[in-house]
């Protein structure tokens, strides 16, 4: 399953904290400049979404991940693991501890992660090269594919519950009972006893200093939910939930258009107040049936729509006569048994049920509040409560069980990209409150839904409120009825009186026979329902690229246009890098068809198989070693090195070093070198693995035992100078596509109308916007110094990531852009001395030469170097922009 841009976008931000933390070793410090430095810039607050870091594990970085549910918590998990293994855990044991909130999440966990066919194995097999076991708490307990050779050599993930590990009373774990089944783990260095005389299933996986991922988050945090995660020992901790809590350390949000963009949830969710539970009924079997219509004749995959019944408990329990009394008015109105289940605390007739199949008749669900986390089923799209109209309906718990899209694919009818929510209740305030908050519970917000507003009745004893949709779209107003039973006198779906369809009769269940003839009495849900969602698809459309997420829209400070600069910023667009589309031609009107350049595009041609090798490979020990491989001589003859002390071995040493001889040992190193990297899009993986097996060819047996031991530290040097090479190679791409005029700018960039910025800077003349980040010391000196000069109209800072790029061989987003008033414009470029700039130089001269140096100027500023080509100092840079 290809990972979608939210959820790509999510492990680029966990890699990003990680770059943070490599440089400043400590997990707060690394968050606030995650945050400070974060697109748009954050300032963790404590009254804020976004609060300075938590550190509820001592010793381990502690994250959270924010999805919506429907948004694929467990498939960003198992990507994640990778990513934290390479960047944190490097060296340990690969162990992990799936933390899940209930049996139900467990079984469904466990089968997915087994299943070699599942997206969640099939990602962690590719990122493992195959080598995974999972096991649950027996199998951990009894020794079962858990031993210290089964760890060494595999990625060993136990998924185990809360309450296996949630419990005041010890003596009542088995994993702190002395285990025989787990000797194998005596010889392990970093083993260390609580009992000296006794080991035990938490010494060990303490010892192991596991990964730990938690599900569903928000169900840890009571006192002794931290501790049982506390006493794991983990090494690094990272929290998927919905709903984070307020000591939750949140790296990335996903807000629920995002998920809708993507295809991946039922929005909008439209809600119906009926006037009484036989309507709720009658138009929940209809709007079933209309639904399953629209997917027999608007989509090529298959879509059986499942109605979730909510019977009303008795005095807080579930009464087994109220499902059987809804059970037998599906039955008398001519629905087959076999289309019916009911799943309560009690009663489970969904077991062993595949709901997703063709092949089972599944269209009607009775619950109460059975369905709640780990139901997982997209063809439910109506949730029907059948609650008394007196009572307060409570849908919170499981409405978030409607708004999974099925296959994460739009359907051609939009009727079948929403949920919906039936009811007949005479406090519908309360419920529509009930039903916003189940959404909340799910990961959404009321911004996201726009929901409707507070709706009141004169009477709410004697009269419904007014029809509504959580859109906010009005209907007609209802009178009260007093039936506490579902009277089929009041039923109009008859199998007598509808066309003969696979929901009525028993004799077919070809969805093609359902017949559209009749009117159906819920073609104004429909019409609303299409209504509704042709408007978020316009909201949706009109967002811009770079959404602030919901969570975020307090905490991120905003500033506009100053208003006497605002017409001739508007109208300024500023050139970027254009090429011919590739195999284009010319389009009706002859002219050639154009697209914005990519790096990527510069790598046509580029073949690793054509690229030379002699890279240096240096181990960052005290004593420093050094091997050259020389492409001048036989293709790549390394020098002799040695390690005077082997140091700790990977849990991947045995099974490279085990192989039967040199060929097969420079084979699985360079697959594991290669399948570290990563994604190095456009190189294929094999490509990868050729070109590092020519360096290991040369290499000795002890200089490949070398190499296994610092396998971490030459994958990043190899990956390094693979990249040097790609930019070398971009590089001459790109002159020569300019000679040729393939390459080219167009006036195309707009500064956007308002920006956010996380610190601000001091206040300055002439500044573009309101407010203008905060910079150095040396960009605040030349800045202030261009703000003073009589010549300059208004300068803004430009901010990395998401301002203006060029976009060549390299993407460069210059420090800051200045409008002088005779209409010149400038990109400035501040460097402390000691940096090389020599292409951001080229890159900036390439720019100015082709857009038209009369308007458009690059400069590179050093404070006094004056020895490198095309930059200025900052004196002649002053001396020159002030006659401009």
């Amino acid at each position: 399953m290809e990972l979608k841009d939210y959820q790509n976008k999510i492990l680029a931000d966990l890699s990003r904290y990680f770059e943070f933390l490599q440089s400043s070793k400590n997990f707060s410090e690394a968050y606030h400049q995650y945050w400070v430095n974060n697109d748009p810039p954050v300032i963790p607050s404590s009254l804020e979404a976004i609060k300075p870091y938590q550190d509820t594990v001592p010793g381990a970085p502690h994250l959270c991940v924010k999805v919506p549910t429907g948004g694929g918590k467990t498939l960003i998990a198992a990507a994640a693991l990778k990513r934290i293994f390479d960047a944190y855990n490097e060296g340990a044991k690969k162990m992990v501890v799936w933390l899940v909130p209930s049996n139900s999440i467990l079984e469904q966990t466990l089968q997915n992660l087994r299943n070699p066919k599942h997206p969640y194995r099939q990602r962690i097999n590719t990122d493992f090269n195959n080598r995974v076991v999972v096991i649950d708490k027996q199998e951990a307990l009894t020794g079962q594919n858990f031993s210290l050779d089964s760890v060494q050599n595999n990625l060993t993930i136990l998924v185990i519950s809360y309450d296996s590990l949630r419990t005041s009373k010890k003596e009542n774990r088995k994993v702190n009972q002395d285990n025989g089944y787990l000797q194998s783990f005596e010889s392990m260095d970093s083993l260390t006893k609580q009992d000296p005389n006794e080991l035990n299933l938490s010494d060990v996986i303490r010892s192991l200093r596991p990964v730990v991922i938690v599900d569903e988050s928000h169900n840890t945090e009571s006192k002794l939910s931290k501790e049982m995660i506390n006493n794991l020992a983990p090494s690094f901790v990272l929290d998927l939930t919905a709903t984070p809590s307020e000591s939750s350390n949140i790296i990335s949000f996903t807000d629920a258009l995002e998920l809708r963009k993507n295809n991946m949830v039922k929005l909008p969710v439209i809600v119906y107040n009926q006037s009484t539970k036989e309507a709720v009924f009658d138009k929940a079997l209809h709007l079933q049936r209309e639904l399953e219509r629209l997917a027999s004749q608007s989509t090529a995959n298959y879509i059986r729509p499942i109605v979730l019944f909510q019977a009303e408990s008795k005095k807080g329990k579930e009464d087994r006569e109220t499902f059987e009394k809804v059970k037998q008015s599906l039955l008398n109105v001519g629905i087959p048994e076999e289309q019916i289940k009911i799943k309560t605390a009690d009663i489970n007739e969904l077991k062993d049920v595949d709901l997703m199949s063709k092949d089972c008749p599944v269209r009607y669900i009775i619950t109460v509040n059975a369905l709640k986390e780990g139901w997982d089923c997209p063809f439910a799209y109506i949730l029907a409560s059948l609650a008394d109209r007196s009572s307060q309906i409570d849908v919170t718990q499981i409405v978030g069980r409607v708004l999974r899209l099925p296959y994460a694919h739009k359907n051609d009818a939009p009727a079948l990209n929403l949920s919906y929510v039936l009811t007949a209740s005479s406090k519908f305030k309360e419920t529509l409150d009930g039903i916003v908050k189940g959404l909340n519970n799910a990961g959404f917000s009321d911004k996201d839904y726009r929901a409707a507003e507070d709706i009141t009745a004169s009477n709410e004893d004697t009269q419904l409120p007014v029809q509504t949709e959580l859109f906010g779209i009005p209907s007609t107003p209802t009178t009260q009825s007093t039936s506490e039973e579902i009277n089929p006198a009041n039923i109009t779906y008859r199998a007598t009186s509808l066309p003969q369809s696979p929901l009525i009769g028993k004799a077919s269940t070809d969805s093609s026979q359902i017949s559209a003839q009749t009117p159906s009495p819920v073609d104004d849900i429909l019409k609303k329902a299409e209504e509704e969602s042709a408007a978020m698809d316009a909201l949706q459309n009109n967002q811009p690229v770079s959404l602030i997420p919901t969570d975020l829209s307090s905490q991120v400070k905003i500033a506009k246009f100053e208003s006497r600069f605002e017409e001739e910023a508007k109208a300024i667009r500023l050139p970027e890098f254009y090429e011919k589309a590739e195999n284009s031609g010319e389009n009706l009107f002859g002219l050639e068809e154009e697209e914005k350049l990519e790096g990527t595009h510069l790598l046509t041609g580029f073949k690793l198989k054509d690229q030379p090798c002699n890279v240096s490979l240096t181990i960052n020990e005290s004593s420093i070693y050094k091997v050259d491989l020389d492409a001048s001589k036989d293709g790549h003859s390394p020098t002799i090195f040695r390690l005077d002390n082997e140091g700790e071995r990977s849990y991947l040493f045995q099974y490279l070093s085990s192989a039967k001889d040199k060929e097969s040992k420079s084979k699985r190193i360079a697959e594991a070198v290669s399948h570290a990297m990563g994604n190095m899009d456009p190189l294929k993986e094999q490509d990868i693995q050729d070109y590092v097996k020519r360096i290991l060819d040369g290499l000795s047996e002890e200089q490949l035992s070398t190499f296994l031991l610092h396998l971490h530290e030459f994958t990043d040097q190899i990956k390094k100078y693979i990249h040097k090479l790609e930019d070398e190679y971009k590089f001459v791409s790109f002159m020569k596509n300019i000679d040729t005029n393939k390459i080219f700018t167009r006036e195309t960039y707009a500064f956007p109308a308002t920006r956010a910025y996380g610190e601000a800077g001091r206040s300055l003349p002439k500044s573009l916007y309101t407010k203008e980040e905060k910079v150095n010391n040396f960009e605040s000196e030349v800045i202030e110094a261009v703000a003073n000069l009589d010549n300059i109209k208004f300068w803004t800072r430009n901010p990395s990531r998401s301002g203006f790029c060029l976009n060549g061989f390299i993407n460069h987003y210059p420090d800051f852009i200045i409008v002088t008033k005779k209409g010149t414009i400038v990109l400035l470029e501040t460097k402390g001395d000691q940096l090389d700039a020599k292409d951001k130089i080229k890159l900036g001269s390439e720019w100015s030469r082709l857009a038209g140096s009369q308007k458009y100027k690059y400069f590179l500023v050093y404070g006094n170097r004056d020895d490198v080509d095309g930059a200025y100092t900052k004196d002649n840079f002053l001396n020159t922009i002030k006659d401009l």
